[in-house]
Parts: C-alpha cells; structure tokens; sequence
C-alpha cells in the first residue's frame, strides 16, 4: 500500500501540534510506518532506491526547499546516492539551527534516509543460511593469546 498524501499535507496538517510529540507520533507514524515497511521488504539495492526515488517524489518543491540547500535530493540511481544523501542529512541535522517546518522537514527526510541506509546494509550482508558466503572473510583473524607468547 503506498501512502497517497503528500508530506506537505501532513506538514500543514500539524501546524503547533508539531512540537507536541503525542500529536507529531499521531500525526507522522501511520505514513511512515507504510515507507518504513515497504523498505523492509525490499529484496535487493535496486528496490531501496526504487522505494526511495518515489518517496522523495512526494515532497513537493515547496517542501524541498525546507531542506538545508546542501542536502536537497537529487536523482537516486544508486545506492551510494542514498548513502550519500544519509551522511549529509545526518551531519545537517547534527549541526542544524532550524526550528518548525524546517526542521521538520529535515527529521522526516533524515529518519527515512537512516532506514533506507539499514536496508542496505542488510541486504549487502552475507545471510547466515547462504553456503555460498564466506563469513570468515568479513571477520578479522583472532590475535593469539599473550600468555601463549611467554
């Protein structure tokens, strides 16, 4: 199920009740949590950056154009794109002054971007019931015990 609203609805829709977080969950979580689940259930790095491209296709100019200028998306093609995306949203909203819709914005765009960035990782992660991965190889060699060296 894809969610039909636009994220300036529900930005214009909280208007004051956005700083209150009983009425930010009431008002973000059932949207989110369709994004959310439709990220979960992507089977490879091609459907992230699909589910991405038309999350971000949502936002309307006007609602970009709350991100901080450096941080506003552009085409989505790959998964670095995403990841790319993520580690300015992070470090944006580390840093950020910005207060009501901006920051606003910013948190819906950036906890998005965290899980999509999850996802990826999880798919690029060697599955425990996969015989063809090499587990070892992703694990550093265990150093040898002092005692022995004595």
């Amino acid at each position: 199920m894809v969610w039909a609203r636009g994220v300036g609805d529900v930005l214009q829709d909280a208007g004051a009740a956005s700083y209150s977080p009983v009425a930010w969950w009431r008002t973000y979580s059932a949207p989110m949590l369709s994004w959310f689940q439709q990220l979960d259930t992507a089977r490879n790095p091609a459907e992230v950056v699909a589910v991405t491209r038309d999350y971000v296709a949502t936002w309307s100019p006007e609602e970009l154009a709350r991100l901080p200028r450096t941080c506003r998306p552009g085409r989505l093609r790959t998964p670095e794109d995403i990841e790319e995306l993520h580690a300015c949203a992070v470090d944006a909203y580390r840093s950020t002054r910005a207060s009501g819709y901006e920051l606003t914005a910013l948190q819906l765009i950036t906890s998005f971007l965290v899980r999509a960035s999850i996802r990826l990782a999880q798919l690029r992660a060697p599955q425990a019931d996969d015989p063809s991965a090499d587990v070892s190889s992703t694990n550093p060699p265990r150093r040898q015990s002092q005692a022995r060296d004595r």
